[in-house]
């Protein structure tokens, strides 16, 4: 088994947790977002799709 020496294990980093999160929150959106256009469903009403856009709108600026 290796070992890790202590210089090495400082280098170690994890994900971008903002790239992760803007990105699966967009690919629901998305889905989301065409349901509603196609009128197809809107369950969580206009509240829902404003907080949709606004969070949407923190990923792109972020």
């Amino acid at each position: 088994m290796r070992t890790i020496e202590l210089n090495q294990m400082e280098l170690i980093e994890g994900g971008d947790f903002w790239g992760s999160f803007c990105k699966g929150f967009a690919a629901g959106a998305v889905v989301y977002e065409a349901g509603v256009l196609a009128n197809i469903w809107n369950p969580a009403g206009q509240a829902g799709l404003v907080a949709l856009v606004s969070v949407s709108a923190a990923c792109i600026l972020i």
